[in-house]
């Protein structure tokens, strides 16, 4: 999987500069995966429109990965935002290369194998502290 997990931080890093923003890009293996591997994605502009984000990321699958590479991958999944589990796992920074994770739950899935290649947290906005004098 070391191979076919490098080339996905490719296509991570392709989607980025194509002026795709990625909040969350990641292979997964569930526990009951009889080894086949899911790319798992969260960003704006793939979850206004799925369809069309799993038909782009699996054109770039298709360009990149081996005939036998793409049997290892089960499909393209769109998650409406980072995975908290694997967030809080992961730590409180952005990850922008390869890291793994294992045994982790995710929506009541249990995740055996994780390759996480972009990770960004979301911000936590500052808002004004506005005074007012009491008289």
């Amino acid at each position: 999987m070391s191979q076919i997990a490098e080339k996905l931080r490719g296509i991570a890093r392709e989607i980025v500069a194509d002026g795709r923003p990625l909040g969350f890009f990641a292979a997964f293996l569930p526990d009951d995966s009889p080894g086949v591997w899911d790319v798992v994605v969260s960003a704006p502009w793939a979850v206004r429109d799925r369809s069309a984000a799993i038909h782009y990321i699996v054109r770039k699958l298709h360009a990149t990965l081996t005939r036998p590479e793409l049997m290892k991958i089960a499909g393209v999944i769109v998650l409406d935002k980072t995975p908290a589990p694997l967030a809080a796992r992961l730590g409180s920074v952005d990850i922008e290369e390869n890291v793994t994770a294992s045994d982790v739950e995710i929506n009541d899935i249990t995740v055996r194998a994780a390759y996480v290649f972009v990770l960004k947290l979301p911000r936590v906005r500052k808002q004004k502290l506005i005074s007012r004098q009491v008289d």
